[in-house]
C-alpha cells in the first residue's frame, strides 16, 4: 500500500496540489526555457505600448479603445503570447521592431479573443 501523497496548499488559494505535481510543473518550466513566464495586463491608457521583458503573455483589456504593442528586438527562441481579452470590437495592433516581421508582415491585427503567439527565429524573424 503506497502512502498518501504529500500536499501543499497555493499561497493564493485554500487549493492543495502534490508535490509530485509541483515537481512535473517546475520540470516543464525549466525545459520551456525561453517560454513565456511573465504575465503583463494593459489597457488602452498604456498604449503604445512596448514589450520590454522577454518571454511575456501579455494580456491587452481594449474595452476603453484600440491597442497598439511594439515587440522587442528578438533574440533566438524568445516566445512572447499577446491577447485581446475583450469584446469591445476594439483591435490590438502589434508591431515588429525596425525590420522584423511578424509572421512576414509589418503589423498583426488582433481582434476580440484572439491570440497571437509568436516566436523569434533569428532567419524568419517573428512567426
Amino acid at each position: 500500500m503506497q502512502p498518501a501523497p504529500i500536499k501543499e496548499r497555493f499561497s493564493d488559494s485554500g487549493s492543495f496540489v502534490s508535490r509530485v505535481w509541483i515537481r512535473w510543473f517546475q520540470a516543464v518550466q525549466d525545459l520551456l526555457g525561453s517560454a513565456a513566464v511573465d504575465t503583463v495586463r494593459i489597457t488602452s491608457a498604456d498604449s503604445p505600448y512596448t514589450i520590454t521583458d522577454m518571454g511575456i503573455n501579455l494580456v491587452c483589456n481594449t474595452s476603453g479603445g484600440a491597442i497598439t504593442v511594439n515587440y522587442p528586438a528578438g533574440e533566438q527562441g524568445i516566445l512572447i503570447r499577446v491577447a485581446n481579452v475583450s469584446s469591445s470590437g476594439n483591435s490590438v495592433t502589434v508591431d515588429g521592431n525596425g525590420a522584423e516581421k511578424i509572421r512576414g508582415a509589418a503589423t498583426q491585427v488582433i481582434t476580440d479573443g484572439q491570440v497571437l503567439e509568436c516566436r523569434f527565429d533569428s532567419t524568419e524573424g517573428w512567426f
